[in-house]
């Protein structure tokens, strides 16, 4: 009993031992993706880019809505005076009009979703493909995001390499 509690340690020292050894040996990496995409041309840049594209539909439509706005405050001032007929077309084409305001709306929404959709997709492959090639030339046997390292110590930040390789991409 004694030899085999005795066998029975040693096996865990040893095993514990070449675990050790083993987790030494690891090189890890830790990437911040928050300062990648303020960083990066494929990050923020890209989507500050895509709101300047969608600037000017986003003006046309405010001054569409302000002018709907107008006008049906303007019907509901004039209503009372309005003749049935008039009241019924003037209603009917301002339903008309709204309609046509909240198509704008949701095709500018569906515009912008798929370029903000496109973007993150280009983001997330460059920021893939960067980090590939940081760890490929720093034999890294592991580069986590900072969100999967609740610490991790400064010297194991590569996030600056990852952004030249994004840079150069």
């Amino acid at each position: 009993m004694k030899k085999l509690l005795i066998a029975l340690c040693a096996t865990t020292f040893l095993f514990g031992a070449s675990i050790a050894q083993a987790a030494s040996t690891i090189k890890i990496g830790v990437v911040n993706v928050a300062s990648l995409f303020e960083g990066a041309p494929q990050g923020k840049a890209k989507l500050d880019s895509i709101k300047a594209t969608l600037e000017p539909k986003l003006a046309a439509l405010k001054t569409s809505q302000k002018a709907l706005t107008d006008k049906m405050k303007t019907f509901q001032r004039n209503a009372p005076t309005m003749s049935k007929a008039k009241k019924e077309e003037t209603a009917k084409t301002l339903a008309t009009s709204q309609q046509d305001f909240q198509q704008q709306v949701g095709a500018l929404q569906k515009e912008e979703t798929t370029l903000g959709q496109a973007a993150q997709q280009k983001f997330i492959a460059a920021t893939r493909k960067a980090i590939d090639t940081v760890a490929a030339n720093g034999k890294f046997d592991m580069i986590l995001t900072n969100q999967a390292a609740p610490y991790s110590s400064t010297s194991l930040d590569v996030t600056q390499k990852v952004l030249v390789q994004m840079k150069k991409a």
